[in-house]
């Protein structure tokens, strides 16, 4: 767990900004790795939290992996800026072949944020990640293709649960 702070002197007055928090637990259910992560900004003056993403994840088998998160935070007025829902799940089908998988719903208008398909296939020393997603807002689909030396790969940690 992690807690920080920062005071503010400048023009428009002085004081505590706000408490940064950052906690996140591993831990197993039986024999299932689960993972609980908050991140989140809180205001010293009483508005509340201005910033926050909350995740759970789980592994309930050794190739596949879930994480649900919920992302809030309010606008310069205090008002909701966003509150959002994501779901992930990552599945490794062989030791060379991976498919991930997202999508973010938005809570204020009942509408789809983005989502996003990966297949994964990992080399001898090269990866190479095809990708197919769409995000609100940017116009049509998004094609990546991606190549890359497999010793600067680092994995999604869904769910806070290291990848096996």
């Amino acid at each position: 767990m992690e807690l920080a702070t920062n005071y503010a002197d400048g023009d428009q007055g002085s004081g505590w900004e706000s408490a940064d928090v950052f906690a996140g637990l591993r831990t197993k259910v039986g024999e299932m790795p689960v993972g609980f992560s908050h991140d989140g900004r809180y205001s010293l003056e009483g508005e509340g939290s201005l910033l926050s993403r909350s995740s759970f994840g789980f592994v309930p088998m050794e190739n596949l992996a879930f994480e649900v998160s919920h992302h809030y935070a309010l606008d310069d007025l205090f008002g909701v800026h966003y509150e959002a829902a994501t779901i992930e799940a990552r599945y490794r089908w062989t030791p060379k072949w991976e498919f991930e998988a997202s999508q973010t719903l938005s809570f204020r208008d009942d509408s789809e944020l983005g989502h996003e398909l990966i297949v994964r296939r990992f080399g001898h020393d090269l990866l190479v990640e095809f990708g197919v997603s769409k995000t609100s807002g940017e116009g049509g689909s998004t094609f990546t293709l991606k190549l890359r030396p497999e010793l600067l790969f680092r994995p999604s940690k869904i769910g806070y649960i290291e990848p096996r």
